[in-house]
């Protein structure tokens, strides 16, 4: 299933909506986050590392430099990614918009495209 977005801002009607600035959809928070024991901390602000680029989300709550849950992370290319982070790495279900306004829709593993998704091109 294809989902879509449309602004890169929190939905003002849903807050747990995030929306992204390209026309293709929403995408529920809540349809990401894990269904487990493992508690996460969520930090509204955004954390940059030392390559410069930038990461707003969930981190671990025991190791919490350490990117965990559901997040967003801004490349300093210009690519965009929002979706699920496991022990630091891109993996799960995401959205990833290139600087060309490529995107790939789908499933991630170890940061790249990997398993059933949509990528469409311009």
């Amino acid at each position: 299933m294809v989902m879509m977005f449309s602004a890169d801002k929190r939905n003002h009607k849903d807050p747990n909506t995030l929306m992204l600035t390209q026309r293709i959809g929403t995408l529920k928070l809540e349809n990401l986050k894990k269904k487990d024991t493992i508690e996460r901390i969520y930090i509204a602000t955004k954390t940059v590392d030392e390559e410069g680029n930038e990461y707003v989300g969930e981190f671990l709550k025991k190791q919490p430099k350490l990117k965990d849950g559901v997040g967003r992370y801004f490349f300093v290319s210009g690519a965009k990614y929002e979706g699920q982070f496991t022990e630091g790495r891109i993996e799960g279900y995401g959205r990833k918009i290139y600087p060309n306004g490529e995107y790939y829709i789908g499933e991630f593993k170890d940061g790249k495209c990997e398993g059933q998704g949509k990528f469409q091109d311009i």
